[in-house]
């Protein structure tokens, strides 16, 4: 379970319609990773090979059909049937939206809100000062990211920075922006976050 904020540093805001779409066929991503993972080259070369898997899904056309209705599913969670629902919305689409989860929608707005002022805090900083303020651990997944991340399908760094927040115990330990009531704000609502997964789950 993990938060992540990121920037665009470009600056180039785009509006992109959501399409619902359902997952390739997970066998033969499955195979394909596995033969990726079990591979013993060069890190660069394993890269490579990543990003090969990438481009043949794409051309197979495999992930292309569009979910049912073309809509993610809206499942009241006071319903008696909600859990068959999200089965089969899980199978189906691979998305869900839930309804009377119990949070309310001004805890969200106000939740959404202030992460948003406390990002914009974080990112306002110098590259070196939020790299002092959370340096980035690979194997636990958090911290702060510049332009360090390789999209498998073009093999180049992503053009962005990310503030990667994992809720593992002890993963933030010395990671956490000095943004004032950054960590506090944000432990609160993914305490939250994290009981209605539990729930779901």
């Amino acid at each position: 379970f993990w938060f992540k904020f990121q920037k665009d540093v470009t600056e180039q805001a785009h509006s992109i319609p959501m399409t619902v779409q359902k997952r390739p066929a997970m066998d033969e991503v499955g195979t394909a990773r596995k033969e990726l993972k079990g591979s013993e080259g060069h890190a660069d070369a394993a890269a490579a090979r990543e990003v090969e898997v990438e481009r043949s899904l794409a051309v197979s056309g495999l992930g292309a059909a569009q979910a049912i209705h073309g809509q993610v599913p809206v499942i009241d969670l006071s319903d008696s049937g909600a859990a068959d629902a999200m089965w089969e919305a899980a199978q189906e689409p691979g998305f869900f939206v839930v309804t009377n989860h119990g949070i309310s929608e001004e805890a969200i707005e106000e939740a959404i809100e202030e992460a948003f002022r406390l990002s914009r805090d974080f990112f306002n900083q110098s590259k070196e000062d939020k790299e002092r303020q959370s340096p980035f651990e690979k194997s636990m997944n958090a911290g702060y990211e510049f332009f360090s991340q390789i999209r498998p399908s073009t093999g180049a760094p992503d053009q962005k920075e990310s503030l990667q927040i994992t809720a593992r115990e002890g993963c933030m330990d010395g990671r956490w922006p000095s943004v004032p009531n950054f960590e506090e704000r944000l432990k609160n609502f993914m305490v939250k976050s994290h009981d209605l997964g539990c729930r779901i789950l």
